[in-house]
Parts: C-alpha cells; sequence; structure tokens
C-alpha cells in the first residue's frame, strides 16, 4: 500500500513531530510505500520500531536534518 504525506497544508509548513506522527500512523494502517513531500521537517523515516515489513520512503523536497537518523534494518530511504 503506498501513501503520500505532505509536509505543506493549507499553505502552512506542517511541524516535524506532526509529520513524524502521520508517517507511523501510516505505516500502522500497512503502508510500505509513502512518498514525504517535504518541507525542512527533521527526523524523517527515523524511529520506525516494530516495523516487521520492508519500508520504503521516498522524500521529496528540501529535508531537514537526522534523515534516516536511527533508521531501522528493511527501511530504504531515498531522498530526491
Amino acid at each position: 500500500m503506498a501513501k503520500v504525506i505532505y509536509g505543506n497544508k493549507n499553505g502552512k509548513r506542517v511541524d516535524s513531530k506532526v509529520l513524524d506522527e502521520e508517517i507511523r500512523e501510516a505505516i500502522r494502517q500497512g503502508a510500505t510505500e509513502l512518498h514525504v513531500v517535504a518541507e525542512g521537517q527533521h527526523g524523517i523515516g527515523g524511529r520506525l520500531w516494530g516495523v516487521e515489513d520492508q519500508i520504503t520512503i521516498t522524500v521529496e523536497g528540501p529535508v531537514g536534518q537526522r534523515v534516516g537518523g536511527m533508521g531501522m534494518v528493511g527501511t530504504k530511504i531515498i531522498v530526491r
């Protein structure tokens, strides 16, 4: 299952913590491919504990610090 998550909603940048929560919720709901349109959020793709499936996260746009920081085995992160 694929899902797109946007780092900007209604013309306003989404907080890094909120974006992280959206990513983790999408994975809990079964997403294994995520496309994140970032707006400088940090920590994208990290802290994905307890995931047994291969997860692919494609991040597009300006990424913040620590992309993939604390990434887990089975997580593939592509930055564009």
